[in-house]
């Protein structure tokens, strides 16, 4: 399909990681886009289309699939065994998604999927990572790495919502306590609402 080789040729040409495809995407568009971009050794990610099953879309190449929460959890459950790699995300241009918030109903979205709470916290961690083939320097904690992390007051290992427990974050090496990330949400508040 003419369309689908001109719209990775785009993708690839400007330097992009991969090509991200959405839910309403017709069923031969998305093959299409799927075979091209396997031919040029660009990976595709994104929605699994209406028209396609998950099962469907990931024997086609799709490298990962965003948002548990647009497909049925028992496809989710079947993904997990199958070890299909889940990235948790957002998409923040929606107006109903907050970020960060989201990210929390996400992951809890996942545990009710079946998935442990270890399993959710990397679909937002380690599987990123290697997803964008950084695990050089993202992914774990460990000496080297770029130093960004949630400081939990805590344990998401015993109950997923604890990741809403936030005492503190540490952003580029910069320790953020919880005094600073409250004025930083009233400020968020604030433009908002004007």
């Amino acid at each position: 399909m003419a369309d689908a080789r001109r719209l990775v040729d785009s993708m690839q040409s400007r330097g992009f990681d991969f090509v991200k495809v959405l839910s309403f995407l017709p069923r031969e568009v998305f093959l299409a886009i799927l075979a091209e971009a396997k031919q040029r050794g660009i990976q595709v990610a994104g929605h699994v289309p209406f028209a396609v099953s998950a099962d469907e879309a990931s024997a086609a190449g799709l490298h990962s699939v965003e948002h548990v929460t647009g497909i049925a959890l028992a496809c989710s459950t079947a993904m997990r065994r199958a070890e299909v790699p889940l990235l948790a995300g957002t998409d923040v241009q929606n107006p109903y998604v907050f970020p960060g918030f989201s990210l929390h109903e996400e992951l809890a979205v996942l545990v009710e999927a079946g998935l442990t709470p270890a399993e959710a916290l990397r679909t937002a961690t380690l599987n990123p990572a290697i997803f964008l083939e950084a695990t050089d320097s993202l992914g774990t904690v460990d000496v080297g790495k770029v130093a960004d992390l949630v400081l939990l007051d805590a344990d998401p290992l015993i109950d997923i919502r604890n990741t809403t427990r936030i005492r503190g974050v540490l952003l580029r090496g910069r320790y953020l306590d919880r005094r600073v990330l409250d004025s930083l949400l009233a400020g968020a508040a604030r433009a908002a609402n004007h």
